[in-house]
């Protein structure tokens, strides 16, 4: 086969990849760290950075992700993780992002994410969705995929890592 030929082929094969690292359609957002951040950006009244913030805050309550052990939290967003009453850990929320509803965009009604710093530093969602940015140091509006920018899912169960000999213990004998 020419080397051209292989060429093509070749290229043929990475235009897929190429294309599902474009991410889609994207969407105008708001992030900030807190209320007072929203406000001095001077986008949005301050009773609605007040309000979209106390919303975040209580969807961080059920949507954030969950841990059994500070160990499994801390491997996902590093130091930022918090004791629970129910014993379980979760990462603190260090932000939140506002995501225009297109139903109700007359209204100026907003999906409220709240965010998560990832290990490196990252602006995340609780799906460790990475809404770009470095954390703190970036605020304001941006693009980011629409997908990302779905309300968060409840999350209803607390995720564990397995030790070491945990997939050997769950197997049946392997005797004839």
């Amino acid at each position: 086969m020419k080397r051209s030929k292989k060429l093509q082929l070749s290229l043929l094969g990475i235009t897929p990849l190429a294309l599902i690292g474009c991410g889609g359609p994207k969407e105008d957002v708001l992030v900030y760290r807190d209320d007072n951040q929203c406000s001095m950006d001077s986008q949005l009244s301050k009773e609605i950075c007040v309000s979209d913030y106390k919303t975040a805050v209580n969807i961080h309550q059920t949507t954030a992700p969950k841990y059994k052990y500070y160990a499994d939290c801390f491997d996902d967003f590093g130091s930022t993780c918090q004791w629970q009453t129910n014993e379980e850990y979760i990462p603190t929320m260090e932000g939140y992002m506002l995501a225009t509803q297109e139903a109700r965009n007359s209204g100026m009604a907003f999906t409220v994410v709240p965010l998560y710093l990832s290990d490196d530093g990252d602006y995340v969602t609780g799906d460790y969705e990475d809404v770009g940015g470095n954390g703190y140091s970036s605020y304001g509006r941006r693009k980011v995929p629409k997908y990302r920018t779905t309300e968060p899912s409840t999350k209803t169960r607390t995720m564990s890592r397995g030790g070491f000999g945990s997939k050997s213990s769950s197997r049946s004998s392997w005797g004839g």
